[in-house]
């Protein structure tokens, strides 16, 4: 009460609104155009009446914490408050599906009810347990048995409502702590109560039952009684057997429990499928018990209607003797059973959502014509089962009410729904005609809708529950998703709801529809991959953000390997369509290019900028839904295609030039066409450039025109937008972002500058002084002129700033300058985007300090609070809950399943259990089954055919000299020459694995790649070596295959040039599936190291400091080739033409950088690897240290995870706090 005071009668009146609205929101069923002439009711009459109906729910089940709901609720005195099976049977659906957390109490209450249920199975002479009846306490408060106790059906009941919930809400946790051992309990009831009866054919009968019809008791083999029974039995063996393979620690407690035999289980199924149910060959109706047409009917016409209901004013022997229907029970079984009775199709509901006339509906109504002239309708007070199957199947009603969304609904019912609906409606095809890719579309349409909804609470969020709310906009060139089916199902906690839809519609294999799925061409390689994990850790942090980009239509190639060579091959993935994007038309902004620029004076006087453009192209938005992981908020991925402004020109039409008519839409197309176009040729460079303009100029409009949106002015841009430049790509923004405020909304240059710098953020994902972007100066003039002058006046004003800081020194002003004057002129990028942002990232702790002593040292210098280090993280979702479903199955079992969500600080949770043995053994059982899945996808792709048994030696990423595959080419010939030598030399059998693609133009990463292929088919044709010794090559690595790739990984190659790599991202996903790293201290290998302990690293090579040491006292790379006769062996087997059928000039650029310049530092770090590789052998030949060491390597790196990362971002760069949507 003193609570209740101290909120005041005004807050209280409030929460009280807020949670009748909420309920009203989630409960709420509208009538609409009642037939009045046959109803005798208005549809306001009927709609208050159903909503008085609701309420008197809400106010009998609110409370349910340990208690259940009287069968008359609030209202009445009659039942002395005792529950029922009505709770199960008619509230629970309801509650299920608008207030879970309720059902869930009840179903609790229900499972504290099983000392007592098995006292009372004990009582009657029967094992295990036997719910009341009739009860509050748990105890059987039924004096009469014949119409109470009897009611065995009560215990189906029950389970029947467990398992609606569970598909319903994918309550897994429920079903395997509590659930299961109701299941088991209760199937023993029926396995006892039946028997196989010799009349029947040797049948499953149940004797001596009452069903929900209470004039005919005691009775022998009810129809609902049986019926029910059944889907009890099938259900709690379909539960035991998965927790049996999918959750053995889970299925071993059950067993410990409940003392549970596999033998049980085979007799439930027995049972189920041998069921007798009664049929009336003549009648073709269930009638409901054996006996029940042999008795007399009732004389119904000379019964007076006083004398109604029969059981007040008759003795139930005579009632029970006679042919008389009180409660309608073969009809209930029809509603709650339908797929239980015979149709002409095989799915009697598909029939039904098509609104066709079944087999099954003919059946209903024969039985309701039958069944109406047998009622006591007088009786069925509190029995909705006649109107509620007459709706069902089509009787008095011409559309079902749905007790689910079949747009959000994330249970099996509404998901097998939506996929009939979505395969009519959107695809148009009947399910017997459908193919793969129609049941992969009508799948991913329903997952998407139930990301929309999600999306949609988290908009309201932002604009109306927390206007002041401040957004990432996240710009990136590149979005390496993979594909969105999988990680979508992860993400919503759906995946088994979806394989049960799927068995339901006759598609019972999720796998071969997440094969069919096309990976989105959206990115290359690590940039994008981490944007797109950066994407899903904002979206389940509840971060407000939208990922901007590019759509490409192609992405960058398909990789094929032919001759050894990679081939590039047009990468198609849009030629199905792609169901997880959604067009927004009316969202298009105008994007200048070329042309030039004039000054003129505005109406206040002021001199401005116009840019009267040579072209101008059309940006449209096309938004991806971005799902949390079990969290409220889904995010935006908004890219934008190029379109022309005028896409046919009639006049050129006209006149025959039928080319020229189309001329302007494919030259505008062409901007977002490919990823990453070759930008070795001017035209690739204009392009490149033209790309990277196109989609920061859409977004930066897009963000203008949310906050105007939103109502708020744009002075405040930087109060409501953080914008990160992921790399140099959309550095331009700055620029753009200057033009927009200052040309476009006449705002005066110092404001615009400032909300300029404290909107962005700049992350560097590069220490090569190359990679960091530089433009031609004539270049940039002719495409972009008016962003040439804003940057030389940025240019000027800075440089203005430092002179005075630093007046004597002329060489730090040329180093910093936005304009690089050596040679040629260049626009510098990576300058620009450093002037323009509050905030400079590197991306492990290593390269951050690097950049502050390398490429940026003199902003560094100049501006040192604007460095951070924010080091790279990847999603556990993705790259082990998805692409390691054994694994992630082992760790849930063992510390629960919160660790997806916090590995940071669950994961370590697992470390004691490095040295059990018994763990190690599930670790190692994982391993090999995720080895030989990986062996498949070889012998698939490449026909090579490699032992799981051997070590899994991995080196997967994009082809360049700085990472070194090479290095570790040049260590497998000389293990190929020392086998040759010495057979017996072989420690252990090992399995070499590369994949990853080299830019198109990049000669020497091809060159690369046909020698690692040249030296697998050499190895692969000597009968001795190849026992011991395989190399693969596995063609167009992606995400989409690096799923089978990590998990299967025992030794993870990182072996770059120390101080080249910026972070990495595949070490952290190798280390989290298990896999030892080799690597060197370059990236984040540093801080991996540091994490998994330095004995469970294998560290070879230079340090940083050392590799520049070298460096600067002159390499001499020919030193090292001569000094070391192995290395000599390798590369002179290379030169002589033994890898290329004789031709000694095939490789020789290779072996000729080598010798002389070594830009890479291999032949200085090549005997250190060597000896670092004997290492990793002898490790492995001790299974169970390996075995600790995988283990330690997985829970020490649960830092690594995307989450963590965005956490910092949030806190250290964009100053953003999450923000929770309403749960929907």
């Amino acid at each position: 009460m003193d609570r209740v005071m101290s909120q005041g009668f005004q807050n209280l009146l409030a929460s009280q609104e807020q949670y009748m609205d909420d309920f009203w929101r989630r409960s709420d069923v509208r009538i609409k155009d009642v037939r009045e002439d046959r109803t005798k009711r208005s549809t306001a009459e009927i709609q208050q009446a159903i909503r008085f109906n609701l309420f008197h729910i809400l106010q009998a089940s609110a409370c349910a914490e340990d208690r259940g709901v009287p069968a008359k609720g609030l209202t009445g005195q009659a039942y002395e408050g005792h529950y029922f099976w009505d709770t199960e049977i008619y509230l629970l659906p309801f509650l299920t599906y608008t207030s879970p957390r309720i059902a869930r109490n009840l179903l609790a209450f229900r499972y504290k009810m099983l000392p007592q249920a098995r006292a009372r199975a004990k009582e009657l002479g029967h094992r295990r347990a036997m719910f009341p009846w009739r009860t509050i306490s748990g105890e059987e408060a039924s004096a009469y048995y014949a119409a109470g106790t009897a009611q065995y059906h009560i215990n189906a009941d029950i389970i029947y409502a467990l398992r609606k919930y569970v598909q319903a809400t994918g309550d897994e946790s429920f079903l395997r702590d509590y659930g299961a051992e109701m299941l088991v309990e209760t199937a023993r009831l029926w396995a006892d109560l039946g028997f196989y009866s010799d009349t029947k054919g040797d049948r499953f009968c149940i004797n001596g039952v009452t069903g929900p019809d209470e004039y005919n008791a005691v009775v022998n083999n009810n129809a609902y009684t049986n019926l029910m029974a059944r889907e009890n039995l099938r259900y709690a063996a379909h539960v035991v057997e998965s927790m049996r393979k999918t959750e053995p620690d889970a299925y071993n407690t059950l067993v410990h429990k409940t003392v549970l035999e596999p033998s049980e289980v085979t007799a439930w199924i027995r049972a189920a499928e041998n069921m007798y149910v009664p049929y009336d060959e003549k009648l073709k109706v269930i009638p409901q018990d054996d006996s029940f047409l042999d008795r007399e009917p009732w004389d119904l016409q000379n019964t007076p209607r006083e004398r109604y209901p029969l059981l007040l004013f008759y003795h139930p022997l005579n009632i029970y003797r006679k042919r008389m229907i009180k409660q309608a029970d073969v009809l209930l079984a029809m509603f709650l059973l339908g797929d239980a009775f015979p149709t002409e199709s095989s799915d009697c509901w598909i029939g039904e959502l098509r609104r066709q006339k079944s087999m099954c509906a003919k059946m209903t109504r024969k039985a309701i014509r039958f069944r109406e002239s047998e009622c006591d309708w007088a009786s069925m007070e509190d029995e909705p089962m006649g109107s509620a199957t007459a709706i069902r199947s089509g009787v008095n009603s011409s559309s079902p009410i749905a007790l689910t969304n079949v747009r959000t609904g994330l249970g099996a019912d509404a998901i097998a729904a939506a996929l009939i609906e979505n395969l009519h409606c959107l695809l148009g095809k009947l399910p017997r005609y459908a193919t793969r890719n129609d049941w992969y579309m009508c799948l991913a349409y329903t997952v998407r809708d139930r990301m929309m909804e999600r999306y949609v609470a988290t908009l309201e969020s932002i604009t109306e529950t927390n206007p002041d709310a401040k957004v990432v906009a996240y710009l990136s060139a590149e979005f390496l998703t993979g594909p969105h089916l999988g990680n979508s199902l992860v993400n919503l906690g759906i995946w088994r709801a979806v394989e049960d839809a799927l068995s339901r519609v006759g598609q019972g294999d999720l796998s071969s529809l997440l094969d069919q799925e096309e990976e989105p061409g959206l990115g290359n390689g690590g940039l994008g991959r981490l944007a797109a994990c950066y994407m899903d850790s904002l979206a389940t942090l509840n971060v407000p953000a939208i990922g901007y980009g590019i759509r490409y239509e192609f992405g960058i190639f398909d990789q094929a390997i032919r001759d050894g060579w990679q081939i590039e091959l047009t990468d198609k993935w849009l030629r199905f369509g792609n169901p997880w994007e959604i067009i927004r038309s009316e969202i298009a902004f105008d994007v200048k290019l070329g042309g030039r620029t004039e000054r003129y004076r505005d109406e206040a006087g002021s001199w401005r900028v116009r840019w009267i453009p040579e072209k101008v192209v059309k940006g449209v938005a096309y938004d991806t839904p971005v799902p949390g992981y079990r969290a409220p908020t889904t995010n935006l991925l908004r890219l934008w295609k190029a379109e022309a402004t005028e896409s046919f020109d009639f006049e050129a039409f006209n006149v025959g030039d039928y080319y020229r008519a189309v001329d302007e839409k494919i030259a505008s197309e062409t901007i977002t066409k490919i990823l990453y176009p070759n930008d070795e040729p001017e035209a690739g460079k204009q392009l490149r450039l033209a790309q990277q303009y196109f989609f920061v100029s859409c977004s930066l409009q897009d963000m203008i025109r949310l906050l105007i949106l939103r109502g708020k002015p744009l002075h405040e841009f930087h109060l409501y937008w953080a914008a990160q430049l992921n790399d140099t790509h959309p550095s331009i923004a700055v620029a753009e972002l200057m033009r927009l405020l200052v040309d476009e909304h006449a705002m005066e240059w110092d404001q615009a500058w400032a909300i300029t710098q404290q909107t962005c953020g700049y992350t560097n994902h590069t220490l090569l002084a190359e990679a960091l972007e530089r433009w031609p100066l004539p270049l940039f003039a002719r495409l972009l002129p008016r962003h040439l002058e804003i940057i030389y006046e940025i240019n000027r004003r800075f440089l203005d700033d430092i002179r005075l800081r630093y007046p004597s020194d002329d060489q730090l002003l040329r180093r910093l300058s936005l304009i690089d004057e050596a040679g040629g002129k260049y626009i510098r990028m990576a300058h620009l985007a450093s002037v323009g942002s509050h905030a400079i990232n590197g991306v492990a702790a290593l390269h951050t300090e690097l950049l502050k002593q390398t490429v940026l040292s003199d902003f560094y210098r100049v501006a040192p609070e604007k460095f951070f280090n924010v080091t790279n993280g990847v999603t556990p979702r993705r790259w082990i809950a998805l692409s390691n479903p054994n694994l992630s199955a082992l760790i849930t079992r063992k510390i629960g399943d919160r660790w997806l969500a916090d590995l940071e600080k669950e994961l370590e949770h697992l470390e004691p259990l490095a040295v059990d043995a018994d763990f190690q053994k599930d670790w190692q059982a994982v391993k090999a089954d995720n080895k030989r899945v990986l062996a498949a996808l070889i012998k698939e792709r490449t026909g090579v055919i490699v032992d799981p048994r051997s070590l899994f030696d991995i080196q997967v990423k994009r082809l360049h000299e700085y990472k070194r595959q090479h290095l570790n080419v040049l260590y497998l010939i000389t293990l190929f020459n020392r086998l040759r030598r010495a057979p017996s030399a072989a420690e252990i059998p090992r399995t070499v694995i590369f994949g990853g693609k080299a830019a198109p133009g990049y000669r020497m990463a091809k060159l690369i790649i046909k020698l690692i292929n040249s030296v697998a088919t050499a190895i692969d044709q000597d009968p001795v070596v190849s026992q011991v010794l395989k190399v693969v090559f596995l063609p167009d690595f992606n995400v989409k295959n690096s799923h089978r790739v990590y998990p299967a990984a025992d030794l993870s190659e990182q072996i770059s040039t120390a101080g080249k790599e910026a972070s990495g991202t595949g070490n952290m996903k190798f280390a989290m599936n298990g896999a030892l790293t080799i690597g060197t201290l370059d990236g984040a290998n540093v801080e991996i190291r540091d994490a998994v302990g330095p004995e469970n690293f294998f560290l070879f090579g230079l340090t940083a400091a050392e590799v520049e040491r070298l460096k600067a006292g002159g390499y001499a790379p020919r030193e090292f080739y001569e000094s070391n006769p192995e290395l000599r062996e390798a590369i002179d087997l290379i030169s002589s033409g033994f890898f290329s059928n004789g031709d000694r000039a095939l490789f020789q650029p290779l072996v000729e950088s080598l010798i002389t310049r070594d830009d890479y530092m291999l032949l200085a770090d090549y005997q250190a690897y060597v000896e670092c590789q004997q290492s990793v052998s002898r490790a492995y030949s001790d299974q169970s240290a390996w075995t600790r060491m995988s283990i330690l390597n997985c829970t020490r790196v649960g830092r690594f995870s995307s989450d963590r990362s965005v956490r910092e971002y949030c806190r250290d760069i964009w100053n953003v706090r999450p923000i929770v949507p309403d749960e929907r």
